[in-house]
């Protein structure tokens, strides 16, 4: 034996053995924990994802085919405004975050007569109340509770995971595909030029993808008496996306198939490229407020494409300012020329299940606003062909057709233009 080893083996320490053996058994709970913990959490990761793009995968095949989900898009919102109107009226909120402006009949601006005109100070109630958000009787789920009751912050709490959590992520899938969509048909007209039914698709999926992604759910009624050439096809206004929520009811597949000649203001942004995109594949007629002596050309420009019938016929908002749906504005006077037949079209929303009125500042705020709410319920109404009469000059025409608007969705028609409201509002709040 070597001389640095000992002549005889220490005795085992069967205490520490012991020890040794025993400590992992007491650690075998743990690790069972974690080990069952982290599989079902990845299930739990693994189903969101493969729900969310599920239901992302299915929508866009179903646009590209031309089909829809039917039914389930309106069963859904109807749900909602269920829950909405049953556990909402525990708790009513007449008055939420959505904004406390007074309407007609409240009057806190007597002080500030000294620096509004009569005039001016008429139109404030108006204005106040058509360019504020709409305030609903119940609580939509979608603003934080103001009451001490656990349960609504439970209630609210599951809202927020389904909102942000399912409802977000689909919707975002579904505009990037827009974006893209309306990107690569601009770029593949220039290589090659669209005939008219492949234009108009083109233009339904762009549409169609769009209005999902803002969880638009819309029912259009009396279709057979959709805008035809030549004419002008003339609707109330809430919102830019307006364009698209009546385009994406064009049907490419009809004989003789006809879409919109859309009519905007110059954007940058997201909105600038989306119109410059769809500028390659559609008629666009452009208006640049900043610079007045573009008006004349531009509605001179409109009558008479109305009046030819050479191109599908013009979408024009002859409001020229988004409201809340709460009235409709006067209409400005130069489109409604005799001899052109005007097709009216009532957008009439229930705010319930999301308020699709843009009010804030930039376009990015208002699509998270719109892409978080449980969904944007429409009702489009095509009304029949109208035209001048004899009698009739283009200020009381225009009158007829506010009036024809406002009594298919149920709501005053207002004595003043969008530019005057939005003067007396500005005028009111400087004051104040």
């Amino acid at each position: 034996m070597p001389p640095h080893l000992p002549h005889t083996l220490p005795e085992p320490n069967f205490r520490l053995l012991h020890l040794r053996e025993t400590r992992p058994a007491a650690a075998c709970p743990q690790l069972g924990l974690s080990h069952v913990a982290e599989p079902m959490l990845g299930q739990v990761v693994l189903g969101w994802v493969v729900l969310i793009e599920v239901v992302v995968g299915l929508t866009l095949a179903l646009i590209l085919a031309g089909r829809s989900w039917g039914h389930w898009p309106r069963r859904y919102a109807a749900l909602v405004r269920r829950l909405v109107q049953g556990y909402g009226r525990r708790c009513p909120r007449g008055k939420d975050a959505a904004g406390n402006g007074a309407g007609p009949g409240k009057t806190p601006f007597e002080a500030n007569n000294n620096s509004l005109t009569k005039e001016e100070l008429k139109a404030v109630p108006f204005a106040l109340e058509l360019f504020r958000p709409v305030q609903n009787e119940h609580w939509n789920f979608m603003s934080f509770p103001g009451t001490d009751d656990p349960l609504d912050l439970v209630v609210y709490t599951l809202s927020c995971v389904i909102r942000y959590g399912i409802i977000f992520p689909i919707r975002l899938q579904l505009l990037l595909f827009s974006s893209s969509f309306i990107g690569l048909a601009g770029v593949v007209s220039y290589i090659k030029p669209y005939t008219q039914r492949q234009r108009l698709y083109c233009c339904s999926v762009y549409a169609r993808s769009f209005s999902a992604s803002m969880g638009l759910v819309a029912t259009y009624h009396d279709k057979e008496n959709k805008a035809r050439s030549p004419g002008i096809a003339m609707s109330n206004h809430l919102t830019a996306n307006d364009i698209q929520y009546i385009f994406a009811d064009v049907d490419f597949t009809e004989p003789k198939p006809q879409g919109y000649t859309v009519t905007g203001q110059l954007h940058n942004g997201i909105i600038g490229y989306i119109i410059k995109m769809a500028a390659r594949i559609a008629p666009i007629y452009f208006l640049d407020r900043s610079r007045p002596e573009e008006r004349k050309n531009f509605h001179k420009n409109v009558v008479e494409a109305a009046s030819k019938g050479e191109i599908d016929p013009v979408l024009l908002f002859p409001e020229g300012y988004c409201s809340n749906n709460t009235g409709v504005m006067q209409m400005r006077k130069a489109a409604f020329e005799e001899g052109i037949n005007v097709y009216p079209i009532a957008i009439k929303q229930n705010a319930i299940t999301g308020d699709s009125f843009w009010y804030e500042d930039t376009f990015l705020p208002y699509i998270f606003r719109v892409m978080t709410s449980w969904c944007i319920s429409y009702d489009v109404y095509y009304m029949p062909k109208q035209r001048r009469h004899d009698s009739e000059d283009c200020e009381k025409f225009s009158a007829r057709i506010q009036q024809l608007i406002a009594d298919k969705i149920g709501v005053p028609a207002v004595p003043y233009g969008g530019s005057e409201l939005s003067r007396a509002k500005k005028a009111f709040l400087k004051g104040r």
